[in-house]
């Protein structure tokens, strides 16, 4: 806002203010309201979760978006081969967006790094409500039996997924069993987790359950 003020000797004055904008900010003004952000371990609600198997887990996913190209988005299975922005799980109805921040060069392909919102995921990761960062894989420990802990079946791994999937390793008493249609192995190192792709890729966790 600017008002122009004639003075006595004849000379013009051009005042500027940031009245208008303070009073706009004060008036407007209304309490954020954000999902608190409490631990890494969300929950993903979907009734049907999709495969592991990337070519059968696009089969259910159909492009929303009006340009769709090729390449990858680089958040895991959801339109495979092909970069949408919003894609939908046509079993259950759950929105797919994807969002690819950066790529930097790789020694085999480029390292994608990018954020995925998921309509059916519950809890908030760093990034917000129902946000999953791409560089995030977490590890839980869940106690299923206190009094044998170690026995078969006496806990579990949850390992959450940046795609959105939650995979459980279940522990039999000498080693984690993986589910079905996923080939990454889970052992113990010096008493933190590693996870191990069939290629030997490997994420080892911290004693929180985070990548370290």
């Amino acid at each position: 806002m600017a008002w122009l003020v004639r003075t006595p000797n004849g000379r013009v004055t051009v005042y500027f203010v940031a009245l208008c904008a303070f009073v706009l900010g004060f008036v407007l003004y209304r309490q954020a309201i954000a999902a608190p952000y409490v631990n890494p371990f969300w929950a993903n609600n979907s009734p049907s979760q999709e495969s592991a198997i990337c070519e059968v887990a696009s089969r259910a996913m159909a492009c929303e978006s009006a340009k769709c190209g090729t390449g990858s988005c680089g958040t895991g299975c959801a339109g495979c081969g092909r970069c949408c922005d919003v894609t939908v799980d046509v079993r259950t109805g759950e929105l797919f967006w994807d969002k690819v921040l950066l790529t930097t060069p790789g020694v085999v392909e480029d390292n994608v790094f990018s954020i995925r919102w998921r309509s059916m995921i519950g809890g908030a990761s760093q990034l917000g409500q129902g946000m999953l960062p791409s560089w995030e894989t977490t590890a839980q420990y869940v106690l299923l039996n206190p009094g044998t802990p170690n026995g078969v079946n006496g806990h579990r791994v949850d390992i959450r997924r940046p795609s959105g999937r939650v995979d459980t390793f279940m522990w039999n008493g000498t080693a984690y069993t993986a589910p079905s249609d996923v080939f990454d192995t889970l052992t113990t190192v010096s008493g933190n987790y590693r996870l191990t792709d069939k290629w030997g890729n490997r994420i080892d966790f911290d004693a929180r359950g985070c990548p370290g």
